[in-house]
């Protein structure tokens, strides 16, 4: 790829810890080209003069988590390995956990439905819930993958919620985890006899 030289440059101060490093970029970046090759630039400047080596691997999720976050779009998610295999967990027919639906919206973790007869169903839990603490820990600003790690556990033990039901009243909830079969979906061909 052939880099196009940068006019009309601006400073860039990074200040990492006791390093200070100036990046020339555009002020004027228009082409998708001259966009990554300010990502370029700045992560060639931090790895080669930050004051210890950088995990290259976070900084790069870091850089994506940031695009998609920019988009302020609740259903638009980064998912690393680990949060794929959670989900193909999830998806596997079971898991252990309290057995509800879950959404980020406005940074706060809601209860879309509680599945029938799971813990959080028989515990109280309602459709529409917002959840403002687990284990006494503010859900403000977590995300997904961070509220579904806090309520999965091992059967048989707790996990204690706070909640705003959609009448405002707010509840201290305690759950206790089980295993939550999840019933495949079945399907048929229209027009077919099967």
């Amino acid at each position: 790829m052939t880099r196009r030289p940068v006019h009309q440059p601006i400073g860039l101060v990074l200040v990492l810890g006791l390093l200070s490093a100036t990046v020339a970029v555009s002020a004027l970046t228009s082409s998708t080209e001259e966009q990554l090759d300010l990502l370029v630039d700045v992560r060639h400047e931090l790895v080669s003069s930050y004051v210890e080596p950088p995990d290259e691997q976070a900084m790069v999720e870091g850089a994506v988590r940031g695009m998609i976050q920019s988009l302020k779009d609740p259903h638009t998610h980064y998912f690393d390995l680990e949060a794929v295999e959670a989900f193909e967990e999830m998806v596997a027919s079971q898991y252990s956990g309290i057995g509800a639906e879950i959404s980020i919206e406005d940074d706060r973790l809601h209860i879309v439905t509680p599945l029938e007869d799971s813990p959080a169903w028989k515990a109280g839990v309602l459709a529409g819930d917002t959840v403002l603490e687990i284990e006494d820990e503010d859900t403000d600003g977590l995300d997904l993958q961070e509220c579904r790690n806090r309520l999965l556990g091992e059967p048989n033990t707790q996990v204690s919620i706070r909640v705003r039901h959609e009448s405002g009243e707010e509840e201290q909830i305690t759950i206790t985890r089980a295993i939550i079969n999840i019933d495949t979906v079945r399907g048929f061909r229209r027009g077919s006899d099967q």
